[in-house]
């Protein structure tokens, strides 16, 4: 097969992959920032570690040539021998990253993964600086990042040999971030680079793995057909160089029922997808549009203790708005979504709620009438009104909790860590955009695909 995807994808498809794809000129400048950066990492981390030092090399997408034109980020991991404490790694990328700063005139932030690292920006350019060991065999790995560089290895050796899938490869990847899938972080629960990917390789490009995905099962998926694991996930794909790993351990089964809506909704006119990248691309980029004339409800959350990591307050975050849901549709209140987004060091819940005020009363199911408990039921409930209904007695009560917000505020206070604030829709734009956004863009892209037109 040639190495482009004319005659593979329809030509809508082929134009978008072409915009997506880095022009010459955006590589020559990335390349140049890239590699002073580099060059400035590796001098500072052996000036300071010397032999402890074994390689200082990119990851991830920009080293396997499959970023997004305008879209990156690049992860320049420094690897150290295995004899290297690992409770010295975050003193050392620390110092590695500031003295690389100081040479660079970069700012500098602290961010947090497996263990603490530091994103130097240069020139609208971030890149992550990330310590990780350097081993043999992927057996022998000692922290989860350490496995990056087979993964990277494994990617560029399958598309050395069919270089066409890279083209599918960012397709699949902007497409998963117009649904709001794209990412394995806390809050998004989705697709990583990584396993968009290994989908697209395993698959033989973008079209076969929507046919395929069409037929997918939350809970009772597994890539390979033949795995059989221990492993309980609503999507299961073995990593190629893991055996004993899930790559799509992040996905939700949300973000896997999406994208399986999407596969069988495109599978038979995968020129339909066009429509999704033009539409969904200028919502994206709007704020023009107003949410659903429903309830919303807005909380800011953050923790009380200054060095918390942002994927921490999500962790948190993301249990809190669990409990939200399930408590608040126990009592009888119906949530349309709920998301959480991470904006700012901050974690933002954002409820879409169709009934945020109860009834007064409620109706309270008590036993079977022919129940030893019945006795037990009237006297409990003596002075309100009883009835017997469907062979069961029923009585009337006052609501409790009434108000959704009412539910919020009991959950989010019980936990001393944190500290929370309502915020308004009409703050949210400023506060959180990509929340704001997510909530006027619903499940938009759905109705490109059910269109007679082909776009």
């Amino acid at each position: 097969m040639n190495s482009s995807n004319e005659g593979r994808l329809p030509p809508c498809l082929h134009d978008i992959a072409l915009r997506l794809t880095p022009s010459s000129k955006e590589r020559l400048h990335v390349d140049k920032i890239a590699e002073r950066v580099r060059r400035e990492a590796e001098e500072a981390a052996r000036k300071l570690y010397g032999k402890k030092v074994v390689l200082v090399e990119y990851e991830g997408s920009y080293a396997k040539d499959t970023w997004l034109s305008g879209e990156l980020d690049l992860d320049l991991f420094v690897f150290f021998s295995e004899d290297f404490e690992l409770k010295s790694f975050e003193e050392a990328i620390k110092k590695i990253a500031f003295r690389a700063a100081e040479r660079l005139n970069a700012k500098l932030e602290r961010r947090y993964a497996a263990h603490p690292y530091y994103t130097l920006i240069l020139d609208s350019l971030n890149v992550d600086l990330v310590p990780a060991y350097y081993v043999e065999d992927v057996e022998n790995i000692k922290t989860p990042v350490d496995r990056t560089r087979f993964h990277t290895l494994y990617v560029k050796k399958e598309l050395s040999r069919k270089p066409y899938l890279k083209q599918d490869i960012r397709l699949l990847k902007k497409l998963l971030k117009l649904l709001w899938i794209y990412g394995a972080e806390i809050e998004v629960q989705g697709f990583s680079g990584y396993l968009t990917e290994i989908l697209v390789i395993r698959h033989g490009g973008l079209l076969p793995l929507l046919e395929k995905a069409a037929t997918w099962r939350p809970w009772k998926t597994a890539i390979p057909p033949s795995t059989k694991s221990e492993f309980k996930a609503p999507l299961i794909v073995l990593d190629p160089v893991d055996p004993q790993r899930n790559a799509a351990a992040a996905v939700s089964e949300e973000s896997l029922a999406k994208f399986i809506a999407l596969s069988v909704l495109s599978s038979s006119a995968p020129e339909r997808l066009c429509c999704i990248y033009r539409s969904l691309g200028r919502i994206k980029e709007s704020f023009e549009e107003k949410p659903r004339k429903l309830e919303f409800f807005i909380v800011s959350i953050s923790l009380k203790k200054n060095n918390a990591s942002p994927q921490e307050i999500a962790g948190i975050t993301q249990k809190h708005r669990v409990k939200i849901v399930r408590n608040a549709e126990k009592h009888g209140f119906q949530i349309a979504r709920s998301k959480v987004f991470l904006c700012d060091n901050k974690s933002i819940i954002v409820f879409e709620v169709i009934n945020p005020v109860l009834h007064p009363f409620s109706l309270h199911r008590g036993p079977p009438v022919y129940s030893p408990h019945s006795a037990e039921f009237i006297s409990k409930w003596r002075g309100h009104p009883l009835m017997i209904r469907d062979s069961r007695w029923y009585t009337v009560i006052d609501t409790t909790p009434r108000y959704f917000m009412d539910v919020v505020e009991n959950t989010l206070n019980s936990d001393r860590r944190i500290k929370w604030a309502r915020l308004t829709l009409e703050e949210l734009p400023a506060k959180c955009p990509k929340a704001y956004q997510w909530l006027t863009q619903g499940e938009k892209w759905a109705y490109c695909l059910v269109t007679q037109e082909k776009n």
